[in-house]
């Protein structure tokens, strides 16, 4: 059966590559072939750092974060047009508020552990170094949301067609959890959780970017296959709820004048904050045997952090506590577990407002904003009850952020160009 298994998959990966070779072809056109390769960098390394196929993680990271940088420099100097600042102001905010919420996580756990271990809590800077760099680069020539569309495009279907060759692909059914045909697919990975998350991000990019019906259709149905496989049952209901969101935010908040003249503010409040207070319920509220024994990690995490509940106590206090039993050898299994306990109620608010800075910049000017915050919802929700970003370090995680952050630069550039035009054509005129 697992043979079988395996070799459906596979040969979904190859009419995947088949299927989608226009889209991906679309984000390697001459003059985006530096940010196409930024993005199959920052996505392809990141999971190769977190994946068997690596016997030195921290060197791949390393290198991921230089290849990264490097390639975002020679695009950025190269670029023809200078950077309008003004006018990318809107487009630059969610990159901004990432870098923000960086830094406080970076002193909290600077203040909290760089007496213990200065070596790792200096190495926390490359992070912050690559959220730099892109936000440079995003003035200049800029990544799109297809960049990654492409890339993911890429790297899930040949890991699925690489399946086959994997020592263990396939993990056997737990006491939490197991579907229909008796195993849980792992791919090079340690979790099948892992996995569902990026077929998750996938489908949610997929909505964004791809515009060919048949295409989109054939791309979710590979998403939803990877989802069932993996039987990631969080990824698969933060899709299903995404697509539902999709639906009804494009009905209830499309203008009548047939686009948005602003950023929908009530709309944008509560993809960036609903998932995030939601988040903290659960944490605050759960027993020991919540959500197959997340619950148990959450309680210690709370009772680590203790009376410093606003400011956290530095990512790195985890690693310092797991040595003495005093949170769980698992990590926090919730996205604002991690960043509540880095960085506390502040780093959570933070948090909050990057994703309302994506979900605002998105919808701004745009007729179907539903379009703009499926991707951002989807991954609020994901955080829930798994890890989707640690802001300290670059792994196979990094690139849902910067994807988020950088998804946004068609959708508000255009706009602000149109409004500009609006103002300016007139005085012309005269």
């Amino acid at each position: 059966m697992g043979a079988l298994i395996l070799g459906i998959l596979s040969a979904l990966g190859v009419i995947t590559l088949i299927a989608a070779r226009h889209e991906i072809a679309r984000a390697w056109q001459p003059g985006d072939r530096l940010q196409a390769v930024s993005a199959l960098a920052i996505v392809g390394g990141g999971l190769l750092a977190q994946s068997d196929f690596t016997s030195s993680p921290a060197l791949v990271r390393q290198g991921t974060a230089v290849v990264v940088i490097a390639v975002l420099l020679l695009a950025a100097v190269t670029a023809r047009r200078a950077p309008d600042v003004a006018r990318l102001g809107l487009a630059l905010r969610p990159l901004a508020a990432a870098i923000v919420l960086w830094l406080w996580l970076f002193i909290v756990d600077a203040w909290f552990m760089f007496a213990d271990n200065p070596s790792t809590v200096l190495a926390r800077s490359i992070s912050g170094i690559l959220l730099l760099v892109v936000l440079f680069a995003q003035a200049r020539s800029p990544m799109r949301a297809h960049h990654f569309t492409a890339a993911l495009l890429i790297v899930l279907p040949v890991i699925m067609v690489l399946l086959p060759l994997m020592n263990r692909p396939l993990g056997n059914c737990t006491i939490f959890k197991c579907s229909e045909i008796g195993v849980i697919l792992l791919g090079p990975f340690s979790s099948g959780n892992y996995f569902g998350l990026e077929f998750a991000m996938l489908a949610g990019l997929a909505l964004l970017t791809i515009s060919s019906r048949r295409l989109l259709a054939f791309v979710l149905f590979v998403a939803a296959a990877g989802l069932y496989a993996t039987n990631a049952r969080t990824s698969l209901f933060a899709v299903a709820a995404g697509l539902v969101v999709y639906v009804i935010a494009n009905w209830v908040f499309r203008s009548p004048r047939g686009r948005m003249d602003r950023g929908h503010p009530v709309l944008s409040v509560i993809v960036g904050f609903a998932a995030p207070v939601v988040g903290m319920i659960l944490i605050f509220t759960a027993r020991a045997d919540s959500f197959s024994n997340r619950g148990l990690i959450w309680l210690l995490g709370v009772d680590a952090v203790g009376e410093h509940s606003v400011t956290g106590i530095g990512l790195d206090s985890w690693t310092a506590l797991q040595s003495v039993g005093e949170v769980s050898y698992h990590f926090a299994h919730s996205e604002y577990m991690a960043i509540f306990f880095s960085g506390g109620f502040i780093a959570i608010a933070l948090f909050s407002l990057w994703l309302t800075s994506v979900a605002y910049a998105g919808s701004y000017g745009q007729e179907r904003p539903g379009k703009w915050i499926v991707l951002p919802f989807i991954f609020s929700t994901l955080g829930t009850l798994e890890v989707v970003w640690n802001p300290l370090t670059i792994d196979g995680l990094t690139w849902h952020a910067v994807a988020l952050s950088c998804a946004v630069m068609p959708a508000a550039m255009a706009r602000m160009t149109a409004a500009k035009d609006e103002v300016t054509l007139p005085l012309r005129a005269r």
